[in-house]
Formats: structure tokens, C-alpha cells, sequence
């Protein structure tokens, strides 16, 4: 049985996890129905995490700083923090456009349609799912390079501390530019 997504948003629906997952838009459920208290509470909590996963006494001592070290790992914290938040609060704020957008889409195919062009939503969602798994698969290779390195000098547990310390921002970012290459497409 193929199933057949009879939208331009169902067909986008594995990238649309994906962001609703990091948090970069509103969660909804059922579809086309966002929830912002959810959304909000998951964010909060999401947000809490890396801030109380920078500020932990022990990541500190581990990593044996003082001095300029200490100045730097401060900087760095912040930016990621400002990375962070940055993209959640550009993911929320054009979550409407976004919409827009999609709609407008939706609409011009169902012209091409009547004009006898027909749409392919089911390619548009298999392509979003090789896109979706190229990019977890790429995320998972890249967090096992940095473990690999990093399990020489610590235990697991500070290995994922560390990755997860370094890679949440970037990995949101990579995400928003993942979302917007695959509207353009």
C-alpha cells in the first residue's frame, strides 16, 4: 500500500517532524492545528537543559579551566546559547509565513492541476525522507567522530556531555538551513 499525500504539508511532514523535534516551529497535533502552550513548555524545558548542561560545576573542573580558558569557555557558552535561541525565536516568527507559503503552494499546484499538470507530492515526500535521513545519518556520523575522540580522555557520560554541549546549536542551525533549502526546492 503507497501512501499518497494529498498536500504539499503532509508531503513536507518528515521535515516538519524534524523541526517540531529541535523545537523551530509549533508543534501540531492534530496537523494544521499548532499548540503554543506545548510548543512554549517544550522549548522552556529544552532551553533549561543546555543552559543547566553549560552551567554544571563539573564541566568546568573537567575541562580544567582558568584564566583565559575560563574568559573563552564563557564567550562560547553565551554564543551558543544566543545560536540557540536565536534560531528558535527565527523559527517561531516565521512559522506563519511559512504557512503562507505552503498554502500558496498548495494553491498553485491545484491550478497546474486544473490546467493538466499533475503533482507530485509523492516524490516531493520520498525526497524529504532521503533528505531527513541523509541528515540524521550525517549528525550521528559527526557525534561519533567527536566521541571517538573524545573517549580517550573521558568517560561516555562527559563524552555526550561534551557533544551535546558543542553540537545542539550548530545542529539547529543546520536545521533551519535544512528547512529553507528544502522549501526553495
Amino acid at each position: 500500500m503507497k501512501w499518497r499525500p494529498k498536500t504539499l504539508h503532509n508531503a513536507m511532514l518528515p521535515i516538519m517532524i524534524l523541526t517540531w523535534v529541535t523545537g523551530l516551529s509549533l508543534f501540531e497535533y492534530p496537523l494544521q492545528t499548532p499548540q503554543l502552550g506545548l510548543s512554549f513548555v517544550y522549548i522552556f524545558i529544552n532551553t533549561s537543559a543546555y543552559y543547566y548542561a553549560y552551567s554544571h560545576e563539573p564541566i568546568i573542573e573537567i575541562l580544567n579551566q582558568n584564566g583565559i580558558r575560563h574568559i573563552v569557555f564563557k564567550i562560547l557558552k553565551y554564543a551558543n546559547f544566543f545560536i540557540s535561541a536565536c534560531c528558535v525565536i527565527i523559527g517561531w516568527h516565521y512559522y506563519r509565513a511559512y504557512k503562507i507559503i505552503i498554502k500558496r503552494l498548495e494553491l498553485l499546484d491545484e491550478a497546474l492541476e486544473n490546467l493538466g499538470i499533475p503533482n507530485n507530492y509523492r516524490a516531493i515526500l520520498i525526497n524529504c525522507w532521503i533528505k531527513t535521513f541523509i541528515w540524521i545519518t550525517m549528525i550521528v556520523v559527526v557525534i561519533s567522530f567527536d566521541i571517538h575522540f573524545l573517549i580517550q580522555r573521558f568517560d561516555f557520560g562527559t563524552c555526550l556531555h561534551l557533544c551535546y554541549l558543542l553540537h545542539y546549536p550548530i545542529h539547529l542551525n543546520s536545521v533551519v538551513d535544512f528547512t529553507f533549502t528544502s522549501i526553495l526546492k
